[in-house]
């Protein structure tokens, strides 16, 4: 088992959703995310207009998740910077 460090894209607004999924091997399993509002856009938008691309896979769930807090951080700065 892996554990991936993922970015969902939507392209229709280009909004970006990062998650950590496990799954048995680094191959794409059809899975982009289970948050609410992800899961509210792909009934809006339809998931075609989405993608998940693997940042980084690790075969322990504590550096997975450590990955995710510094890419969430790291987004959550760079908007913050972009207020008035």
């Amino acid at each position: 088992m892996v554990y991936i460090v993922y970015k969902t894209i939507n392209k229709a607004n280009s909004k970006i959703y990062v998650g950590i999924h496990k799954q048995k091997s680094e191959e794409f399993d059809g899975y982009f995310g289970s948050g609410l509002l992800l899961w509210n856009a792909i009934k809006k938008y339809g998931q075609s207009n989405f993608t998940r691309e693997t940042l980084f896979v690790y075969d322990n769930i504590n550096d997975a998740r450590q990955k995710e807090r510094e890419i969430v951080n790291e987004r959550s700065e760079e908007h913050t910077s972009e207020l008035p």
